[in-house]
């Protein structure tokens, strides 16, 4: 316990061992701050090579015919909601397809992180392109059905 005299209603006046013992204390407090700091630095060092690692993992064959068969069928989908013909089937899965590759700044889906690849499935899911469907539409009108 620490003991304070009061000699002056503002001021207090410690004893100089109590003084030496918090002096120590908030060296030991740094000491401590530091070793932490060292730790959060390794710590997070650890997590960056994690999580590098785990975006080298790339999905696999079996995955990428997946995702083909999902940019198909959302094509599909696309050409039945909007009353494009199937020809134009092609189209939209090649934009499909190129603008998933673009966004994700890959080359081919085999080199798509296996991480991205939830992500990649709802950007399928959720894709549609109107300029692209209006494109199409136009494209049928001025050659004829």
């Amino acid at each position: 316990m620490i003991e304070l005299t009061q000699q002056d209603p503002k001021v207090f006046i410690i004893p100089e061992s109590t003084a030496m013992d918090l002096g120590q204390n908030v060296e030991q407090m740094g000491a401590y701050l530091v070793q932490m700091a060292h730790m959060m630095t390794r710590i997070n060092d650890r997590m960056d090579e994690i999580e590098a690692r785990e975006r080298r993992i790339t999905i696999s064959h079996q995955q990428v015919l997946d995702l083909g068969a999902l940019i198909r069928m959302r094509a599909r989908q696309i050409c039945d909601k909007y009353d494009l013909q199937p020809a134009d089937e092609r189209a939209i899965k090649g934009t499909i397809k190129r603008e998933m590759l673009q966004k994700y700044n890959i080359k081919d889906f085999h080199d798509l992180p296996e991480v991205a690849l939830p992500e990649v499935r709802r950007n399928v899911d959720r894709w549609v392109n109107i300029r692209i469907v209006m494109q199409r539409r136009q494209l049928h009108q001025e050659t004829g059905p």
